[in-house]
């Protein structure tokens, strides 16, 4: 009998990887940072932001930093 089992990949150190990397790069790229304000505290925000779900995309750091600002205004 065989007992090893079979166990599924970690598509979750994947998902986190790519979260990252889109983050990084964006912060990474002066101009993008330059061009859109970022704070420190913005930037601190956003990488905290992506570890609670699915950031894909530029468009998605966007979405939230606008998420970020307008909270900002309302306090």
């Amino acid at each position: 009998m065989n007992t090893m089992t079979r166990h599924k990949p970690n598509n979750t150190s994947k998902a986190s990887s790519t979260r990252s990397s889109i983050i990084e790069r964006l912060f990474a790229d002066r101009t993008w940072t330059e061009n859109y304000r970022v704070t420190a505290e913005e930037r601190e925000s956003l990488s905290n932001a992506a570890m609670m779900g699915e950031v894909c995309s530029e468009r998605d750091v966007l979405f939230i930093l606008n998420q970020i600002r307008r909270a900002r205004l309302r306090w």
